[in-house]
C-alpha cells in the first residue's frame, strides 16, 4: 500500500489542532518511539507518547501548530512548525511501510540535515 508521508504530517498537525489525541494516536505505530530534545528523554510506545502529547495539547496557544517549513528528503519528513507554547521547534518523522510514524526526533536542531 503507498501513502504519502507530507498527507500524514499534514494529518498529525490537523490532529494537533483539533487538540484531538485519539486521532493523533492513530498515526503512530503501536511500538513508535518519540526522542524530544527539550525534554532530554525518549518516549517508546502509543502510551508513553500520549503521556508526552496530552499536556500539550492541553495547553497549546492559539497560534500552536502552523507550518513553517516542509520537507521529504526520502528518508524523513522535515517539519518546522509553532509549538504548543507558540516558539518555532522542527519535528522529524520516520514511517512504517504502512504509513504510520515510526520515530519522531523534536527540538530546535531536528530539521538541521543529518539530525
Amino acid at each position: 500500500m503507498q501513502f504519502d508521508p507530507l498527507t500524514v504530517v499534514i494529518d498529525w498537525l490537523d490532529a494537533c489542532r483539533n487538540k484531538d489525541i485519539k486521532q493523533l494516536m492513530s498515526l503512530y505505530a503501536h511500538s513508535a518511539t518519540l526522542h524530544c530534545d527539550c525534554t532530554a528523554r525518549n518516549y517508546e510506545g502509543r502510551q508513553e507518547i500520549e503521556t508526552y502529547w496530552q499536556p500539550r495539547l492541553a495547553a497549546a496557544v492559539p497560534s500552536a501548530f502552523q507550518i513553517d517549513a516542509l520537507d521529504d528528503d526520502g528518508d524523513a519528513v522535515s517539519l518546522a512548525y509553532t509549538s504548543f507554547e507558540g516558539k518555532l521547534v522542527c519535528m522529524r518523522f520516520w514511517f512504517s511501510d504502512t504509513g504510520e510514524i515510526k520515530h519522531s526526533l523534536c527540538g530546535p536542531k531536528a530539521c538541521a540535515p543529518g539530525a
